[in-house]
């Protein structure tokens, strides 16, 4: 947890208790008290906004060596192996998910990993075969290992293994977590 996500959980805070002001205001006709109180509001949210987007502009990507494990709260993902197991075969990619929790199982919903191939083309994995997925809950402490494979030309050598997130992304919302403009994190990927 960094100190931008209890900033987050104030600014939410504020806005609902400014919200609940302009309410009771506008209710008991105090009109001219709750435009006063709505312009404030959308002043605080204004500067958030902008400096949400200033810090999205500043973030530098997550680029992770494999083995340096990327963690979301107590829930991580690491690259174990990578590579083409056989001579054309499917690239395979190990990974290892694991929880750092100490109390509560956990898992990782609505997230995803692709290829990127040195040229930029985007690879999806082939459908999962038994393996677990992101979604699996790991009890504290607990790590497994999940593979994906991905059907690559055979010239293609894929440059990084990109980890990201179906939906709306929350990070969007905390000052200095990846933004707007950033990519999603990745691992680099050795040279196979």
């Amino acid at each position: 947890m960094t100190i931008f996500e209890p900033v987050l959980l104030l600014v939410v805070l504020a806005a609902a208790i400014v919200t609940g002001a302009i309410a009771v205001a506008a209710i008991r006709g105090r009109t001219r008290r709750a435009a006063q109180l709505a312009i404030r509001l959308g002043v605080g949210m204004a500067l958030y906004l902008l400096t949400l987007v200033g810090a999205s502009l500043l973030v530098t990507p997550e680029i992770h060596d494999p083995g340096s494990p990327l963690c979301f709260d107590d829930w991580c993902v690491d690259v174990v192996t990578a590579g083409r197991p056989v001579e054309g075969g499917d690239y395979e990619v190990v990974l290892r998910l694991s929880s750092r929790a100490r109390r509560q199982p956990m898992g990782e919903r609505g997230t995803y990993v692709y290829l990127e191939g040195a040229r930029g083309a985007r690879y999806e994995p082939r459908p999962e075969d038994g393996e677990a997925p992101f979604s699996a809950v790991l009890q504290p402490g607990q790590a497994i290992e999940t593979t994906r494979r991905f059907v690559l030309p055979s010239e293609e050598v894929p440059r990084a293994l990109v980890y990201a997130r179906r939906g709306f992304p929350i990070q969007w919302l905390v000052i200095a977590e990846g933004g707007w403009f950033q990519p999603p994190p990745a691992f680099r990927l050795p040279p196979s």
